[in-house]
């Protein structure tokens, strides 16, 4: 049995693809209104007229030209590494039972937000603990854990036993469930 190395679970990118598509929007909604001027009037509207005169007075070599060029080539080389190299994995791989020989290859995964759920869960049921919120990144949980509070010495003590034990039940919870790679659990507790 062998695991499809073209299945890839990887972050769609969604906000800057959404910001460059804004950019665009906008540059192309301000081309078809100077456009309609222009046809409707005969004339481009006259701070692009200004603007126009000023970029055709200007030498290739100015430095302002050589700069805005320089810029835009490394706005351009950012926006080609984004798209080619993979983003994040938006989903964590589990360990599939044992199948047959002759059954198709299957791949079980969880996404970041329902590790962080279920961390955040199990967090939740240490004696100690009034609020949990977590976050999962590529192979780590971040729990942060508030708890009563209390003052001094003492209270440090009982803050460094809470986070040993969310530390330890959240990792052993999070192994249970079979996820194929290790975990890493960092709790801070405030």
């Amino acid at each position: 049995m062998s695991r499809s190395p073209a299945l890839r679970h990887r972050s769609a990118r969604r906000v800057p693809a959404v910001i460059a598509a804004l950019c665009l929007l906008a540059l192309g909604g301000l081309a078809v209104w100077a456009a309609v001027a222009r046809l409707a009037q005969g004339r481009w509207p006259g701070w692009l007229e200004s603007v126009g005169s000023t970029v055709a007075g200007q030498q290739w070599n100015a430095p302002w030209v050589i700069a805005a060029a320089v810029v835009a080539a490394l706005l351009g080389l950012v926006c080609l590494i984004a798209a080619v190299k993979p983003g994040p994995p938006s989903a964590w791989r589990l360990d599939a039972p044992a199948a047959g020989s002759d059954e198709p290859s299957t791949e079980l995964v969880i996404s970041r937000r329902g590790v962080a759920r279920l961390a955040a869960a199990h967090a939740d049921l240490v004696d100690g603990v009034d609020r949990v919120t977590a976050k999962a990144g590529n192979r780590a949980v971040q729990l942060t854990v508030r708890m009563p509070d209390t003052e001094g010495a003492a209270g440090h003590q009982a803050a460094q036993g809470i986070r040993d034990q969310v530390t330890g039940t959240v990792h052993q919870a999070l192994t249970a469930t079979g996820l194929a790679d290790p975990v890493r659990v960092r709790t801070v507790v405030r």
